[in-house]
């Protein structure tokens, strides 16, 4: 098995430490917060707290994704200016395209043009869900791909930029060539790149103005490369609350057809119908099945994934990496395979 090659985050250290789940593992307890108390701006990215993610009422539908989507008109605060790195920070009032979608068509196929002994550049970039996933996803896609990790419980999308990661910004990766990008953000808005000029977590026009200005960015980074983009909705949490971001990330490959743009939802693979699932059915062969049975989530109040939950998360990723032809299936075939 090929090795894959990981960019080791200090900050990670103690956030595995903290009860991420990976494989034979155990998973984290996390208490929701209280979402009617007023919140506190924390200084830093150590200092957020990992299920900090605005939340927004789901309606479900048999397809397992929402209805309709509308991407807001006007907002108040949506076009990207530059900063010395190159990040965008949000200005003035103007009008954003609107987007309403019944059904999102799958885009055509789009294959990566890599040499039959190449690996694929994968950046993984995300928050607490994501750590759970990482080691799942990155064992399936070990003999295909190396995979440069962006990811800790708490952070927002623009935490991955230079101006708030440093070294760690998305944009030190463009001489790397990543061939895929996969964000995997929820919607945290507590770190203080989410923050407005009081020092405020933004919120409403602001903060979805916010996250499409950074989705945008990540797609112009991945541009610059001829990479591609997968965007992943979050499944549904507690109480059939949905992501802050998967409106968002929806209306992406209408905004760049062609298929280097993908959104994908998680919700038919953990939370079908758009209903939060505790426990379900499983196979022998799945992590975290006991007697035919596993838990998808953890226990009450919490939100966060178990080791069932974690697992299917990551295979759904790479199937529908497969079906956009980014990855080839005999590489994340993992029927003769034994978890480490």
């Amino acid at each position: 098995m090929k090795l894959v090659r990981v960019a080791v985050l200090v900050a990670l250290i103690g956030a595995c430490a903290d009860g991420g789940v990976f494989p034979e593992g155990s998973s984290r307890t996390v208490v929701e917060p209280d979402r009617g108390s007023s919140p506190v701006g924390p200084t830093s990215v150590a200092e957020v707290a990992a299920t900090a993610t605005l939340l927004q009422p789901v309606a479900s539908s048999s397809t397992g994704v929402p209805e309709e989507t509308v991407v807001p008109t006007t907002v108040e605060t949506v076009v990207p200016t530059t900063v010395e790195s190159g990040a965008p920070t949000v200005s003035s009032t103007t009008e954003v395209p609107s987007t309403t979608l019944l059904v999102l068509e799958d885009p055509p196929p789009t294959p990566s043009d890599i040499e039959a002994d190449e690996q694929l550049r994968v950046v993984l970039a995300g928050d607490s869900i994501t750590d759970q996933v990482a080691p799942y996803l990155q064992w399936i896609l070990s003999e295909a791909a190396t995979i440069e990790h962006r990811h800790l419980w708490g952070t927002a999308l623009c935490d991955w930029f230079a101006d708030s990661g440093g070294d760690l910004g998305l944009e030190h990766l463009e001489l790397w060539e990543p061939h895929i990008y996969i964000v995997d953000h929820g919607g945290n808005g507590m770190t203080p790149c989410m923050a407005d000029a009081a020092g405020l977590p933004l919120t409403g026009e602001a903060y979805t103005a916010k996250y499409l200005a950074d989705t945008e960015y990540v797609v112009e980074l991945a541009s610059r490369t001829g990479s591609r983009v997968l965007l992943v909705d979050q499944p549904v949490s507690r109480g059939d609350f949905r992501s802050g971001t998967g409106e968002i990330y929806r209306s992406m490959p209408v905004r760049h057809p062609g298929g280097l743009v993908r959104f994908f939802s998680t919700w038919p693979a953990i939370t079908p119908d758009g209903q939060f699932v505790q426990s379900a059915p499983c196979e022998v062969y799945e992590p975290g099945c006991v007697d035919g049975r596993g838990e998808l989530r953890e226990p009450p109040p919490n939100v966060h994934l178990e080791t069932l939950g974690a697992w299917r998360y990551a295979v759904a990723i790479v199937d529908e990496l497969v079906a956009a032809g980014w990855v080839d299936a005999d590489l994340v075939d993992v029927t003769d395979r034994v978890m480490p």
